[in-house]
């Protein structure tokens, strides 16, 4: 069982290793630091899998090891050619150091690495020794990755099965192909062996959000604390546990903010090229990744077109670049999903009957009471909810002058998008709320988190 374990994991760093290589090349500049790379590799590395998988499918090729391995082995030895090129051709500059190694270590500061630790130390040991129970992840994700596996592809004729009715067929992809990319490998079906998935994305998730605070200038003990306050909200750590994939999309939609809150920022384009390739990203992951792509590109606008400091031509040719490189992440998964003809469960119920109806106006307080059932609820939460609305009170006009408009912006956005859902769902509005809300929250607590860190940087600057 623990070779099977080691194996789970050597597999899943390969492509990161490619992924690593892939980030020498953007980083021309050599701006980031190995801190900041070994986050974006991991990720850019299942995004890779999962995007190679997919033009495979539609190239016709079957997945086997000969043609998972091929390709990412050709693109490692081109992405090493050009970075070396590339490297003669540039002035030697020295690689960005990391700012764990700039200050010294304070007994705070090793106290606050000590809890992270222990908190991914717990997402760890509880994700490999449980094995995989909740019901979509065995009954959505983890079938759809053995279907994959035991037919050599994207199995059409299951997804598309209606008598299956929690296949959701139009649910993008990315999970089970990484899933699959594993048993594939290891040349069987292990679902121990996949779950180094969750909280290695956790810790990803925490590093890329350290990382950015650092840029952001907070200092180290500040940084560890608001990471910290992150990774000890319960519901976050358990949801990189049981194998669903509201970690990696609350992983890829956070990272992707990060980068792009830091161009808004700093004007780095290598940052806002990194945002446009996370939150694309973000959409091959779930549905709600479509429209969290949407949450960042209005961002985007409403930046490009609000500040002063950015040259308006300029900034809109940049907003269709970053249309264009989350386009391209998506499009495999686009074109297959138009191939299968796949329908979405609630638009293909969706009429305007039922929108206008008094039943719907009436689940507000259905809704309303889920709400705050969650946002009381300390035992999963903290007081993450609690301190996130006495924020917003006390600071709203400070909100609105400053860069945390933007925070404040994707973050409405996004529960007022998921709140609508539960207003047309055909489902039983309570049990849906029951079911799924906690884990839709999930997807933007790195945003709420980054607020706190963004209200305590302008407040320590004016100071």
């Amino acid at each position: 069982m623990m070779i099977e374990y080691l194996l789970g994991l050597l597999i899943l760093i390969f492509p990161s290793v490619l992924a690593w290589g892939f980030i020498e090349v953007l980083d021309c500049q050599r701006v980031l630091t190995v801190l900041e790379k070994l986050p974006l590799a991991y990720l850019f590395g299942l995004g890779i899998v999962a995007w190679e998988m997919l033009v495979l499918q539609l190239l016709g090729k079957p997945f086997s090891p000969l043609w998972l391995l091929t390709p990412l082995l050709g693109a490692s030895i081109l992405f090493s050619a050009v970075y070396m090129r590339r490297k003669r051709h540039l002035k030697a500059k020295p690689q960005s150091q990391s700012p764990w190694l700039k200050e010294h270590w304070s007994k705070v500061d090793i106290f606050l690495l000590t809890g992270i630790g222990l908190e991914l130390g717990f997402a760890f040991t509880r994700a490999l020794l449980l094995p995989m129970e909740d019901f979509d992840a065995v009954t959505n994700w983890g079938l759809k990755a053995k279907a994959i596996y035991l037919a050599n592809g994207i199995p059409l004729g299951f997804l598309t099965n209606r008598e299956y009715a929690t296949v959701h067929a139009d649910y993008p992809l990315l999970l089970p192909l990484v899933e699959s990319y594993v048993y594939f490998l290891l040349g069987h079906i292990n679902d121990f062996a996949v779950k180094w998935i969750f909280p290695l994305s956790l810790t990803a998730c925490v590093t890329a959000f350290y990382a950015g605070l650092r840029r952001m200038t907070l200092n180290r003990t500040a940084g560890l604390a608001f990471a910290f306050v992150l990774v000890s909200i319960p519901h976050l750590v358990f949801s990189a546990t049981n194998a669903y994939a509201d970690i990696l999309i609350a992983t890829y939609f956070g990272a992707g903010f990060f980068y792009l809150f830091l161009w808004i920022r700093q004007r780095n384009d290598l940052f806002l090229g990194l945002s446009a390739l996370l939150t694309g990203m973000a959409g091959l992951t779930k549905s709600e990744g479509m429209v969290l792509c949407l949450v960042n590109l209005v961002v985007l606008m409403w930046a490009v077109n609000r500040e002063r400091s950015v040259d308006r031509p300029h900034g809109w040719r940049q907003v269709l670049i970053y249309i264009g490189v989350f386009s391209t992440v998506l499009m495999p998964w686009l074109v297959f999903r138009l191939s299968m003809k796949a329908q979405n469960d609630y638009i293909h119920e969706l009429s305007v009957e039922r929108v206008v109806q008094w039943e719907t106006v009436m689940r507000m307080k259905t809704i309303l009471y889920h709400y705050q059932a969650q946002f009381f609820n300390l035992k999963s939460w903290n007081l993450l909810w609690l301190a996130a609305l006495g924020l917003f009170l006390f600071r709203f006009k400070k909100i609105l002058q400053s860069d945390q408009k933007f925070i404040f912006l994707a973050t409405a956005m996004t529960l007022s998008f998921y709140t609508s859902v539960y207003f047309i769902t055909f489902n039983d509005v309570a049990w849906h709320l029951k079911t799924s809300f906690s884990r839709l929250l999930v997807h933007f607590v790195p945003l709420v988190v980054l607020g706190f860190a963004s209200a305590y940087l302008d407040s320590a600057q004016k100071d």
